[in-house]
């Protein structure tokens, strides 16, 4: 044995499809599950306690990781499931409500919409009426009467809309931020977004305003910055409203890792104190960082590069999707689907026609070319699964195009 990391034993289980890979000084499991049953998923839909919702015809249910219908398909709607509950609607024209992973109804299907999870419940809107149903003792513990919308801004919080402008109050309805604006965001850092007469600014949780309502756009805060523009042009600012990178850009995406794509002519990251990566500048396209990695386009094909701007893994494929749990997904020339390390070790090799959906809870999804029915899950048996979802929807910056998705 010359170390562990050039030993990868395979042992292919027959029966139960089973591959495991040794590789980083660890036991990776991979096991490749074929899913019958003709199913389809949304690009936006992912694992989570164990379930993804897939639907047949116009009805869905949910498969668990061993690709066994767990929950029938009695529904016209099932969202992914969040701290043991989902939304599920009845009909198309609404009757929401929620199962548990049983499928077991939890919270009656008679609402106008999902609501938002709330304080020990989900906070429901049923005709002009908003309800507060707790979910530990089962049963509508209060109502909202007399607001035109309501949504969640902070685990305590609820944006309130009275006659069309927005406010912020606690569940005892005491105002905490008086309803005067237009538009409401979501508190981060102990700052929400709000604006006023056409212009964005920030207030924090009593209502008194700490950064000027100067701003076309804002996001919320990331730790040290916040992504504004004006007239076009995209900055970052501080909690204070100094500059961390002056308005000079023409896009900056949001942060993610600490870290934002830029466009100024060029395609480059900034970190949130301003200061921009030591990488090269020729690339067509960023995607986002993930795990310490971003893959990033060059003459049309695609490779990654790490937090120093270093070039990791060169740019020899077709496709490359972001790293979660130490993989990634690529696609090389030959148009075969991989799932690679950091080392760019191939630990399984597909050899059917695939379409990548997504990933979530260790679990990779592939669906068929032609029809996009969901036909393969990788799941990787190791410890401490990534639960945030990575799924198709794209994240990513063009230089030609100018697209910022």
């Amino acid at each position: 044995m010359k170390g562990i990391k050039r030993i990868i034993l395979l042992l292919v289980l027959f029966l139960i499809g089973i591959i495991f890979v040794i590789a980083k000084d660890q036991d990776v499991g991979i096991e490749q599950v074929v899913v019958e049953g003709n199913y389809k998923t949304d690009d936006l839909a992912y694992f989570a306690d164990n379930r993804l919702p897939v639907y047949k015809g116009n009805q869905y249910g949910y498969i668990d990781r061993k690709g066994e219908l767990v929950i029938k398909p009695n529904y016209s709607l099932g969202l992914p499931f969040n701290e043991g509950i989902a939304a599920v609607r009845k009909n198309r024209s609404g009757n929401w409500g929620y199962i548990d992973v049983n499928g077991e109804i939890v919270v009656p299907l008679e609402y106008d919409n999902y609501g938002n999870r709330f304080l020990d419940g989900v906070l429901l809107r049923k005709n002009d009426v908003f309800h507060y149903y707790n979910l530990k003792n089962q049963k509508v513990e209060k109502e909202f009467v007399g607001y035109e919308d309501m949504m969640v801004v902070d685990e305590h919080l609820i944006a309130v809309k009275v006659d069309h402008q927005w406010g912020i109050m606690d569940y005892d309805e005491a105002v905490i931020i008086p309803t005067i604006y237009e538009e409401v965001g979501v508190f981060n850092e102990g700052m929400v977004p709000v604006k006023l007469n056409g212009s964005w600014g920030f207030v924090n949780e009593t209502g008194e305003a700490i950064i000027d309502f100067e701003y076309d756009t804002v996001s919320s805060f990331n730790n040290k910055g916040a992504v504004v523009s004006q007239n076009g042009q995209y900055g970052i600012i501080d909690k204070a409203g100094d500059y961390i990178a002056p308005l000079e850009y023409d896009h900056i995406g949001y942060f993610n890792e600490d870290i934002a794509r830029v466009y100024d002519g060029e395609l480059y990251y900034l970190d949130e104190e301003g200061n921009s990566l030591n990488m090269e500048r020729e690339y067509s396209r960023l995607d986002d960082f993930f795990e310490g990695f971003a893959s990033v386009t060059q003459e049309g094909q695609y490779g990654y590069i790490n937090r120093s701007g270093d070039r990791v893994i060169p740019n020899i494929y077709k496709e490359a999707y972001p790293f979660a749990d130490g993989l990634a997904v690529v696609r090389d020339l030959e148009d075969k689907l991989k799932i690679i390390n950091p080392e760019n070790k191939v630990l399984l090799e597909l050899n059917e026609a695939y379409y990548y959906s997504g990933y979530s809870e260790g679990v990779f999804t592939f669906v068929t070319v032609e029809d996009r029915e969901l036909s393969l899950l990788v799941v990787v048996d190791k410890d401490d699964t990534t639960i945030a979802p990575y799924t198709r929807s794209p994240y990513f910056l063009h230089k030609e195009h100018r697209t910022f998705q």
